[in-house]
């Protein structure tokens, strides 16, 4: 069974909370259990989604958007992880270890998550296009994801 983390990777302030908020509206769409806790509203965007647990086809799905630094990709992946979560979708910045952290957890779950990369692209003449182009591309692979998962399960 591969378990998968999906990671918006990106510099700050380029949309990665926001793509993350509306892959959960999304995915929630093909959920038949979701539990949700957000952050406060930003001046910007939807709140963070500080946590939220979808499942989709049986399968526990995994989402939190505070990827900062270290000490945030550690505290709300691991919870995710600890729930069960087969597939997590998470955000890590550029500097900051916040990717190095996620790579080291993904390394020490049983068995070990694969990490797959979305490049988070900051455009502010084109933001809103990048953030649905991002926001199709993880559920897309979130999909494809809980698809494998169950073939591999059964």
């Amino acid at each position: 069974m591969q378990k998968t983390i999906i990671a918006l990777w990106g510099k700050g302030g380029s949309g990665k909370s926001t793509t993350i908020a509306d892959a959960l509206a999304e995915l929630q769409k093909h959920a038949s259990d979701s539990t949700v806790k957000r952050g406060r509203q930003r001046l910007s965007g939807p709140p963070e989604v500080w946590s939220a647990i979808l499942t989709i086809d049986g399968v526990q799905v995994g989402i939190a958007s505070p990827g900062d630094n270290e000490q945030a990709v550690i505290r709300r992946v691991k919870l995710l992880m600890d729930a069960g979560c087969q597939v997590i979708v998470c955000a890590t910045r550029t500097g900051g270890g916040s990717a190095a952290a996620l790579r080291k957890l993904a390394l020490q779950a049983e068995p070990p998550f694969k990490i797959k990369w979305i490049k988070k692209v900051s455009d502010k003449m084109d933001s809103e296009r990048q953030d649905r182009a991002a926001c199709a591309e993880i559920v897309m692979r979130v999909l494809e994801a809980v698809a494998n998962f169950q073939l591999v399960a059964v």
